[in-house]
């Protein structure tokens, strides 16, 4: 026996705004997120651009006749730093004992580099 072919049921006003709001709100939530995502890649343009600018700035060191930037030489620092610990130990942690200074300069050395300041480095 075929099946047969049967018209739906009318969509009452009812329905049909309820499906207006729910693709509204939808909509609103996705533009939402879209200017967050784009505040979010304009902070972190804006913070490479900073960066680029303070490695350019930064001044050069002849030592044994190779010349070295002060950023070049700061950035190995942080990049070749061990731990003193078997277990590891927190890069911050290893930087603010290096560069003798508090947690939050240790941090945002880490982070300006581009290195994960709890990283566990090992001896």
């Amino acid at each position: 026996m075929p099946t047969e072919n049967k018209p739906a049921a009318p969509v009452t006003a009812a329905e049909e705004l309820d499906a207006v709001l729910y693709w509204r709100d939808k909509h609103t939530q996705a533009i939402r997120e879209h200017d967050a995502l784009q505040l979010r890649l304009n902070a972190a343009d804006q913070r490479i651009d900073e960066l680029t600018s303070q490695q350019a700035e930064s001044r050069v060191i002849t030592l044994s006749g190779c010349e070295f930037s002060e950023h070049e030489l700061i950035r190995t620092a942080v990049r070749m730093v061990t731990g003193t610990s078997r277990r590891g130990t927190q890069r911050w942690v290893v930087m603010k004992d290096a560069f003798c200074c508090g947690s939050g300069v240790a941090h945002a050395l880490c982070r300006r580099f581009g290195f994960d300041p709890d990283e566990m480095v090992k001896p």
